[in-house]
């Protein structure tokens, strides 16, 4: 798979991260519970792709 599209999975969580650190933006938890999806779900897809 290409790597593009993983970077571009990742874009959203990636200007969230961004907007809360440059602008102090507040996440609520709903918002931090999504991002933790999407980076689980990125991580997993890697894995399976990794595995023999």
């Amino acid at each position: 798979m290409a790597s593009a599209a993983i970077i571009m999975v990742l874009e959203p969580l990636l200007t969230v991260i961004a907007a809360a650190l440059w602008y102090g933006e507040q996440l609520p938890l709903q918002k931090i519970i999504g991002g933790v999806l999407i980076l689980v779900a990125q991580l997993w897809f890697r894995w399976r792709m990794l595995k023999p």
